[in-house]
């Protein structure tokens, strides 16, 4: 069972989810008063509009919200607040290929330093598996040529060497559900699917596996089976102590 969170981290943690939840509805919203502008269209493709927006950030969001994160980061709580924050601007502030490197790469030698002194620090090591992952996909967004794309696929790979290295100390399946969506942005749609179907599986009340196996149903133009999974990771939930159930309801509702 995974561990539980502190009464402070849970109610930090729910304050982002339900901000970020805001930030997707009003997301989903402008996008769906785009499609009836259009016209409409089938299901499938009205529920690829409405999350074509906010997909993106959510995933982001994701990577700094799971349960277990009370457990292995402690103090660094307010700088992932900051790194969070800092991310959902990069559109302004770190718009080139330079400036998102230097956005992380000094986190990332923090971190590298702190797992050379002690390679037992699962913190430092699940802290750089995620910011890995940030600096990769925000780098895969502005991307102009090959070397930069090339650039963002290796530091996803690192994410992935590094969640591995947490599971093989530590397993997790907050942390697994958190590794299939550094896999599904490593381009392996299919085998994140696969490892999130084997996970609830394995452990149907992870709310946050549900979670993200719906997202990634959404962002493949799969609804029902995204709709299925997102019922799921509310019924999970069911009491809101994962704080999961807030985002997966606001995406059943932008329909």
């Amino acid at each position: 069972m995974p561990k539980k969170a502190s009464g402070h981290t849970r109610n930090t943690r729910s304050s982002k989810a339900r901000t970020e939840a805001d930030e997707i509805q009003a997301a989903k919203d402008s996008a769906n008063e785009k499609a009836k502008r259009d016209g409409g269209g089938s299901r499938r493709m009205s529920m690829g509009k409405k999350i074509a927006v906010g997909i993106f950030s959510l995933f982001i969001a994701l990577s700094m919200m799971i349960p277990s994160l009370a457990m292995i980061f402690g103090r660094s709580n307010s700088q992932t607040t900051v790194t969070k924050t800092s991310s959902s601007k990069s559109g302004q502030e770190a718009s080139t290929p330079d400036a998102v490197n230097a956005k992380y790469s000094a986190q990332v030698q923090e971190l590298s330093d702190e797992i050379t002194d002690n390679p037992d620090n699962l913190a430092a090591v699940l802290k750089l598996a995620q910011t890995h992952l940030n600096w990769g996909v925000e780098l895969r967004k502005i991307a102009s040529d090959d070397t930069v794309k090339q650039q963002a696929d290796e530091y996803i790979t690192k994410s992935l060497s590094e969640y591995d290295t947490y599971l093989a100390k530590s397993d997790s399946d907050e942390v697994r559900a958190d590794r299939a969506i550094a896999q599904f942005q490593s381009g392996d749609e299919n085998g994140a699917v696969e490892a999130l179907k084997a996970l609830t599986g394995k452990s149907p009340d992870c709310a946050l596996a549900w979670l993200n196996l719906g997202m990634i149903y959404l962002k493949m133009g799969n609804a029902d089976d995204a709709d299925a999974a997102l019922q799921k990771a509310v019924e999970a939930d069911a009491d809101g102590s994962q704080n999961v159930r807030p985002i997966a309801q606001k995406l059943l509702d932008a329909k």
